[in-house]
Order: C-alpha cells, then sequence, then structure tokens
C-alpha cells in the first residue's frame, strides 16, 4: 500500500507536527517538533491520522481524483520529452535557478525587481510590461509578503509540498498575486507563487500543461491528489533526477516539478 511519508519530511497528527526520521518496511520513528521526543510508530496508523486531518482541512472534489491516472511514471517520461524536445526552457528543468531562488531567500535578498524579471523570462508578464508589472506590484508587496509568512507559519515555518500543504492557506497568497496583473488566467499567479513556494505551487500554462478553464485549482487538486497516491514516488524521483543531469539542489520541488511534468506528458501522449 503507497503511504505518503517522506523521510526528512514534516507532518502532522493529533499530537503536533513531527519529522520523519526513518522508514523501514511499515515501522516510522518520528520526532515531535514541540518537544523533540522521539517515538516509534507504524505507517499504517500515521497514515490513517493523516489522511483524516486532511480530509477535515481540504475537502477533496471529486475532479482530483483524475490526478491518479495523470500522475504516473509514464506520463513523466512523456513530458520530460516534450519539455527537452518542445520548448525552449531550461534543460535542467530550472535546477540553477532554484538553486539562486534558495539562496537568495536565505540571504535575505529576493528582491520585487527579481521576481519581476524572473517572471518575464518565463513569459508570464505578456502583454504588460517589466515596468507595468512592477507598479502594479509595489502597493500590494506588503500584503503578499504577509500572506507568503502566514503560509510558512501554518506548516512550521517550512516549505510545504504538495502532500502537506494546506490548500485553503495557499488560497489568499495566490489571490494576492493574482490582483496584481488584474487577468481572469492563472498563469502569472501560479508562477509568481511558485517562485515564492516552488513546492507548494505547480506552474500551469496554456502551451504545455494546457487548462480548460481559468480555475487553477481544480489543477493544482489533481496535481496534489496524483502525488499524494502515486505507489512509486521514488522512483519517479528518480527518472526526473536522472533528466537534470547535475545533482539537484537540496529543496528542488520534485512534487510540484514532476506533477507538471506529467500533465504536459498526458496532453502530448500519443492517441
Amino acid at each position: 500500500m503507497p503511504h505518503p511519508f517522506v523521510v526528512g519530511s514534516r507532518y502532522r497528527n493529533r499530537i503536533g507536527a513531527y519529522e520523519v526520521l526513518q522508514i523501514s518496511g511499515r515501522e516510522m520513528l518520528i520526532r515531535y517538533a514541540a518537544t523533540g521526543q522521539a517515538v516509534r510508530t507504524t505507517v499504517d496508523i500515521q497514515a490513517r491520522i493523516w489522511e483524516n486531518m486532511k480530509s477535515e482541512e481540504n475537502p477533496c472534489p471529486p475532479s482530483a481524483r483524475e490526478g491518479a491516472r495523470i500522475v504516473t511514471l509514464r506520463n513523466l517520461q512523456l513530458g520530460i520529452r516534450a519539455w527537452l524536445d518542445g520548448t525552449d526552457w531550461d534543460r535542467d528543468f530550472h535546477n540553477a535557478f532554484y538553486s539562486e531562488l534558495r539562496q537568495l531567500k536565505e540571504a535575505g535578498g529576493l528582491s520585487w525587481d527579481y521576481i519581476v524579471q524572473a517572471l518575464s523570462s518565463w513569459g508570464a508578464l505578456r502583454p504588460c510590461s517589466e515596468y507595468e508589472i512592477l507598479e502594479r506590484g509595489n502597493p500590494l508587496v506588503p500584503e503578499l509578503v504577509e500572506q507568503w509568512k502566514a503560509v510558512l507559519g501554518a506548516h512550521d515555518g517550512c516549505e510545504p509540498d504538495l502532500v502537506v500543504a494546506q490548500q485553503p492557506k495557499l488560497i489568499c497568497l495566490f489571490d494576492v498575486a493574482k490582483r496584481i496583473k488584474g487577468v481572469d488566467s492563472p498563469v502569472f499567479a501560479s508562477k509568481l507563487c511558485h517562485f515564492l513556494l516552488p513546492d507548494a505551487y505547480p506552474v500551469i500554462d496554456n502551451a504545455q500543461v494546457g487548462f480548460e478553464d481559468d480555475d487553477y485549482w481544480t489543477y493544482w487538486w489533481r496535481c496534489a491528489y496524483g502525488w499524494q497516491h502515486c505507489p512509486d514516488r521514488d522512483g519517479m524521483v528518480a527518472e526526473l533526477r536522472k533528466a537534470i543531469g547535475v545533482e539537484p539542489v537540496t529543496q528542488f520541488p520534485w512534487s510540484s516539478k514532476i506533477s507538471e511534468l506529467c500533465h504536459i506528458g498526458a496532453r502530448h501522449r500519443p492517441v
């Protein structure tokens, strides 16, 4: 039976937040964040508690279950091929960019000017100019930072991935990002939020991923559900790691990048 846990990641149960230290078969060792106490437990018990808490906090829409059909190794392989053969995007799947982002965040140097330039290079500004987005965003930057910190605070100060992310906490940040450009399309907001929290917001675009309407959250739920219920996450990480070609940055956004690539692969899948 697949389970949601990854060694080194954080989760919660009815007692509080904990880090997974070790998984051996169906046994696991966890350490509670508040007390530092290490406890041996079972994967089955903690997975059941985790799923119940996620259901209480994030009521999963029925359409999300489509993600289990999309987030597969075959679609990942097709998505990698489509990325490399059909786009001029970074050959390392933005690994160097994520490394730079991480360094800027840790040094406190992630500026609005830098973000706008990066959004421009990712094709997210059209038809606006960098100057227009800078000017529209300047009054909203304090609110953007406030909501960014609120998401981090809701996840014990850590950047969440698609397993632990509490979707209601993500909505407010996304809505602020969307107001900056002031359009219905979710592309700009998804890329901006992805820069701030790369593993919590999968990127969406019309050319490769495609979307049927302007509702980002339908896509987000498919990504989250598909990743959470994927039976071979380690195998998919290994597949993308091989394609990156260099050692990935420590906090590479595996869940969001793989689910994005799987959607690309599903769209380009031979009939």
